[in-house]
């Protein structure tokens, strides 16, 4: 039986990285994640772990 491989987590240092910038640039969240190439979806779906877990990897986004 062969697993299914997931495909690459879109939560990058890079992808982080632009949406902080655009954010405290003053920017709409939905224009962010625009920028960023990440729907604003999977954008909230980060921020509600950030807030229910303190997820480590997604650090930044505690500072917005």
């Amino acid at each position: 039986m062969t697993r299914k491989v997931s495909r690459p987590s879109k939560l990058t240092k890079e992808t982080i990285d632009v949406l902080v910038k655009c954010i405290k640039t003053g920017m709409y969240y939905e224009q962010s994640c625009d920028l960023a190439d990440l729907s604003y979806d999977t954008f909230k779906r980060w921020m509600r772990l950030v807030k229910k877990t303190k997820a480590k990897n997604i650090e930044p986004f505690t500072l917005l």
